[in-house]
């Protein structure tokens, strides 16, 4: 890095993802009005300069995956830090007193350091609620129970033990939120007679902590699997709690009690599950309240984080529904974030998505972006109008093929329509959602709306009937 900076106006610097090394000057100080620096993924060295902790206009700091030592400066004036990730260095000593001072702090990630000192005592100076990521340190002592509200019983957080049956190596919990309740209680429900779903990257189990009554939904993934676990805004379910081992992996969710859309949509799922046999069909008010609120989640990830991110499986059962039908979107097993550019594209891992949900492009690109999530997202509006599944095999076509081939042959559209609610008063927003359906759906990419376009639209047909 240069030695003398001197632009006293820069509010964002990111020199992220190059070869840049030695250390970091002492100038950065100059910088007043810097709100945004990343400097992660480099080969940076020595020690941070404690002028980096005194520009309190800072609110993103990454310097991760680098080289940096020696010992974070207890003095800092960080007043307006939102996040702060220093993980995958070498740095020593205890977590600095001085973060205290960062009231509005959300994330901080220090894992894979050098760091020490009494685990209870290193994080009680931090306010509660925050993301904090601590392992592979060499913390020692028990999280105090006051401060997580989550006690299990490990001595040693340095320690390559493990006192929980199901997780044979070592184990770290990250928490994320307040959970009420003992981490053996959520352990020792991951039975088969509690699995309330079996998705393309886990089960998910009901668990009930004894000592609270309170309900959770528990993911178990491999360490392969990816999380969104920071991306919690309204529309998007809420990761609690993350217990890991080498091997594997507990997502520990809020639990909805109407659990997923699809439950609710196909007859066949309804006649299958005994809690709603007798259900009758969700009604079309419902119904667009729930397409709303999805679309709100994912507009959200695609339009309001730092970079966009593609959930990469959008489908009817990864939309959860709460007592009152608000929809969430969950199940962020192969989400990905975006390069710097929206548009950008990037080659998939894995499959990415379920059948009846993947954009024809996939098939000979293998590449994924925001547009792809659009396509799969019209195919949850053709079954909210429809009432059909993805795939129609008595057709042997999907859902999308069916509707779009309906539509050019010009068959009216009301006659694809879900007929078990359709009435007067709501036929004509049915046609429209159904419209707005073919659109995400469309053959060629550029041509489907956009997120923010389809909320829009959709808030549209809402806002007629309240």
């Amino acid at each position: 890095m240069p030695k003398q900076i001197s632009a006293s106006q820069l509010k964002n610097l990111d020199l992220s993802e190059n070869h840049l090394n030695g250390s970091i000057p002492e100038d950065i100080g100059n910088l007043k009005n810097l709100v945004k620096l990343d400097l992660s993924h480099n080969s940076l060295s020595g020690s941070i300069t404690s002028k980096l902790f005194q520009l309190n206009q800072l609110s993103h700091l990454s310097l991760s995956y680098n080289y940096l030592s020696g010992v974070l400066p207890n003095a800092m004036n960080l007043f307006s830090l939102y996040d702060m990730d220093l993980s995958h260095n070498q740095l020593t000593g205890s977590i600095p007193k001085g973060l205290a001072s960062s009231t509005g702090l959300d994330a901080l990630d220090l894992s894979y350091n050098q760091l020490s000192g009494n685990i209870s005592e290193s994080i009680k100076h931090l306010r509660p609620r925050i993301s904090l990521r601590l392992c592979s340190n060499k913390f020692s002592g028990r999280i105090s129970s006051e401060f997580v509200k989550l006690t299990y019983d490990e001595s040693n957080l340095s320690s390559t033990s493990n006192s929980f049956p199901g997780l044979p190596s070592y184990l770290s919990v990250h928490f994320i939120s307040k959970v009420e309740g003992a981490t053996e209680d959520i352990l020792s429900s991951l039975k088969d007679e509690n699995i309330i779903g079996n998705g393309g990257s886990g089960k998910v189990y009901r668990v009930v902590i004894d000592q609270t009554g309170n309900t959770y939904a528990v993911k178990s993934v491999g360490h392969g699997e990816k999380s969104g676990g920071r991306h919690q805004k309204e529309f998007l379910a809420e990761l609690l709690c993350c217990i890991s081992s080498l091997d594997r992996k507990l997502l520990v969710y809020e639990y909805f009690e109407k659990q997923s859309l699809d439950k609710w949509l196909h007859r066949k799922k309804r006649a299958a599950s005994p809690s709603q046999s007798s259900t009758p069909a969700l009604d079309w008010q419902k119904r667009l309240k729930i397409a709303t609120g999805a679309a709100q989640g994912l507009c959200y990830m695609h339009h309001n984080c730092t970079r966009p991110i593609i959930h990469r499986d959008i489908k009817s059962s990864n939309i959860l529904l709460d007592s009152e039908f608000y929809a969430k979107i969950a199940d962020f097993g192969l989400a990905k974030i975006l390069s710097r550019r929206d548009d950008n594209p990037e080659t998939a891992s894995a499959i990415a998505g379920t059948f009846g949900y993947i954009a024809p492009e996939y098939a000979s690109t293998f590449r994924v972006n925001i547009k792809t999530d659009i396509y799969s997202f019209g195919v949850v509006l053709l079954e909210l109008t429809t009432g059909r599944q993805p795939i129609l095999r008595e057709e042997q076509m999907n859902l999308a093929q069916w509707a779009q081939q309906r539509y050019r042959d010009g068959n009216f559209i009301v006659e694809a329509l879900d007929e078990e609610i359709m009435e007067t008063s709501n036929v004509e927003q049915m046609r429209g959602v159904f419209k707005l359906g073919l659109m995400c759906t469309g053959a060629t990419p550029y041509g489907r709306p956009s997120m923010k376009e389809v909320c829009n639209i959709l808030q549209s047909f809402r806002d007629t009937i309240f």
